[in-house]
């Protein structure tokens, strides 16, 4: 019999809304999948990619995948708002 897969969380702000199911009150998102920073700023991926890249988005990498920093997507959003 195979061994099921433990489901995987794609995202810091999934995890964040699963705790809130759990009865707690989430806590604030502190990274963003480039994915997930395109949409919240209605621009593509390679788009989020050059942000990132010029500096404007601070970003950590962990493993290959890189995790923008909520502080520094809503610094960018005050910025052009």
């Amino acid at each position: 019999m195979p061994h099921a897969r433990p489901q995987r969380r794609t995202s810091f702000a999934s995890a964040a809304s699963n705790s809130a199911h759990a009865g707690g009150h989430a806590p604030a998102p502190r990274g963003y999948s480039v994915a997930e920073v395109a949409s919240q700023l209605l621009v593509s991926v390679r788009t989020v990619r050059r942000l990132v890249a010029n500096g404007r988005l601070q970003h950590v990498k962990i493993g290959r995948r890189v995790v923008v920093t909520a502080a520094s997507v809503a610094a960018l959003l005050e910025q052009a708002g």
